[in-house]
């Protein structure tokens, strides 16, 4: 009868909401104690971010300060950053002559240096290891995906940055960043949003939360936030969602490629171990970027033992790169990827 059925929905709806609830509080234990937070050269508390229409949100231009991260008062890390005017992290000394070459690099926290000093970046010590020989751009920024770097390049806004001739273009992917480009991320609410033409090309369509006032674009738009239909399988990792991230590099190796004559894009991919993230994943998205003949480099092999010796590659407590690690593969991109 409706009554059933009605109550049979309630029941269903009673017993997702007590889910919901579990799961957020697993989150929450998991969390507990722990504390980032940027803040001024007086010490007091900032938000170094801010909306961005082509990026979802970007750092605000002309600041310095410092993050922290700290769990139960114990500091984690604590390190400076410097944003110059031009909204990007800072960026080392380079040869002040007219036909300088320079590099870009991509990518989220890993790329911006989450963890490590402005000078222990890996952008910042692979232009400092090429002898300022050229110009490095750090595009890169906490919990940013491969669509903010395609938007960025097709945008123009790479173009309104840079004054120089780009020669080697690096994205720095991870597994996760599969559901950032799927606009699963919780922070990540108004990023570019792309999705697969029926030709295997990443489309953009506007933003993350551009408003659907459908019914069940309504319903999707909440559902995709819950953690619990998130763990019964929205959030998995699928093949659109694979060939979705693989799309958006590809297309944006193809455009370095249209408006850069002659420039070199690669892809540094931290393949599963290093980051706790699932191998299997990262052994299929490997697969994927060597069919599109992507130019892949593993950090597995650029640093060998890192999933042996993780302890002595990641921060403690964090899970973001240490200064070594950013040291290892930036000598790695300045031998291999930077020319004469």
């Amino acid at each position: 009868s409706a009554r059933v059925a009605l109550l049979s929905v309630a029941a269903v709806f009673v017993i997702l909401c007590l889910y919901e609830t579990y799961l957020f509080s697993q989150i929450v234990a998991s969390r507990a104690g722990k504390v980032l937070i940027a803040t001024d050269g007086a010490g007091n508390a900032r938000e170094m971010s801010a909306r961005h229409d082509v990026l979802g949100y970007a750092p605000k231009p002309s600041q310095t300060g410092r993050f922290t991260l700290t769990q139960d008062g114990n500091p984690i890390f604590g390190h400076g950053y410097t944003i110059g005017p031009n909204g990007l992290r800072v960026s080392p000394p380079y040869e002040e002559v007219a036909d300088v070459p320079c590099a870009l690099f991509f990518g989220g926290s890993f790329t911006f240096g989450t963890g490590v000093e402005d000078d222990e970046a890996l952008p910042y010590v692979a232009g400092i290891l090429s002898e300022g020989k050229y110009r490095v751009y750090n595009f890169g920024y906490r919990g940013y995906g491969p669509h903010q770097m395609l938007a960025a390049l097709e945008s123009g806004l790479v173009d309104s940055i840079i004054d120089c001739i780009p020669k080697v273009v690096i994205y720095q992917g991870l597994v996760g960043h599969v559901m950032r480009s799927a606009g699963l991320s919780v922070w990540d609410t108004h990023g570019p949003r792309y999705v697969l033409a029926d030709s295997g090309e990443a489309i953009r369509r506007g933003n993350f939360d551009d408003s659907d006032n459908s019914r069940f674009g309504f319903l999707q738009g909440n559902l995709k936030k819950s953690l619990a239909v998130m763990t019964l399988g929205y959030n998995r990792y699928t093949d659109y969602k694979l060939d979705l991230m693989v799309a958006i590099i590809d297309k944006s190796r193809n455009l370095v490629a249209e408006r850069y004559p002659g420039s070199e894009f690669r892809v540094i991919f931290w393949d599963g171990c290093a980051t706790k993230e699932p191998e299997p994943v990262a052994r299929i998205l490997t697969d994927k970027f060597a069919r599109k003949n992507v130019r892949l480099h593993l950090v597995s092999r650029i640093v060998e033992d890192i999933c042996a010796k993780r302890d002595d590659y990641m921060i403690q407590g964090d899970g973001h790169p240490n200064k070594f690690v950013h040291d290892k593969i930036a000598r790695y991109v300045a031998k291999e990827m930077f020319r004469d």
